[in-house]
């Protein structure tokens, strides 16, 4: 800009003082003192703020990258959160797995001993079976609860019961492969 200005003073002042003889010798001195003084003025005006443009585009730029860190940041604290989610739920998970894993083993030394000593127990088997309900209710969902209190699509167990045992281990036997269902279900997907 000061260039441009400098030479426009520079190209107009001499056509000036040519057309106009009266002004010729004031302008005689001017014709090089004011292209000068203007290019000087403009030249210390920005040596003044060259410092001032500086800090600014300086500014600038790391407002930028501080905007992109706190949005990088901002991306990897949510990645973070789900994938302390993600471990927190695998660990409910597999706590509950190992919770149902330990009363499909109580179960399974239930029904044991009902077939060896082939004596019912209805009371052993109802506890057990509330045990059982009541952690299911409480660690995953009425959904569960309703399915494993559900005979429907189960194979009677086979055996040598008697009469006085075979309703009681067919329960015990019902309750007992969907536990095992669950732990499937719900196990497969930790490991995935």
């Amino acid at each position: 800009m000061a260039d441009g200005l400098s030479t426009a003073l520079g190209i107009l002042l001499p056509l000036i003082a040519k057309f106009n003889p009266r002004w010729g010798s004031a302008m005689s001195d001017l014709i090089w003192q004011i292209p000068l003084t203007a290019m000087s003025t403009f030249f210390v005006v920005r040596l003044v703020l060259s410092p001032y443009w500086l800090y600014e585009q300086r500014e600038q730029a790391a407002l930028g990258i501080e905007d992109s860190l706190r949005k990088q940041i901002a991306t990897q604290g949510l990645q973070l959160d789900t994938r302390n989610e993600q471990l927190r739920e695998r660990m409910r998970r597999r706590a509950i797995c190992e919770n149902l894993a330990a009363l499909l083993e109580s179960g399974d030394r239930i029904l044991k001993l009902h077939i060896e000593l082939r004596l019912a127990q209805p009371e052993l088997v109802a506890a057990w079976e509330s045990e059982v309900r009541d952690y299911i209710e409480s660690s995953l969902n009425q959904i569960y609860a309703a399915r494993f209190s559900s005979e429907s699509g189960m194979m009677v167990h086979p055996g040598t019961a008697t009469n006085s045992t075979r309703p009681i281990l067919n329960t015990l036997h019902t309750r007992l492969e969907r536990l095992k269902h669950f732990i499937e279900e719900l196990c497969s997907e930790i490991d995935n």
